[in-house]
């Protein structure tokens, strides 16, 4: 969206957030508007499993 470290981007985001809100919302209509529903959510949504950290496993301890 923009950077608040940037003078242009923080004028636009904050004294004009209705300007940035307005174009999100544009561009989310037009989003779904361009790719149809069965074309986003026809297909079962399959996401690969990361591979576990190698790393120290935590053991339990008991109070002395």
């Amino acid at each position: 969206l923009g950077f608040l470290s940037n003078d242009d981007d923080r004028d636009l985001l904050v004294n004009h957030s209705d300007v940035v809100a307005t174009a999100l919302v544009n561009g989310i209509f037009k989003f779904l508007d361009d790719n149809p529903r069965s074309k986003i959510f026809g297909d079962d949504l399959l996401i690969a499993q990361q591979p576990l950290r190698p790393g120290v496993t935590a053991t339990p301890t008991t109070p002395p």
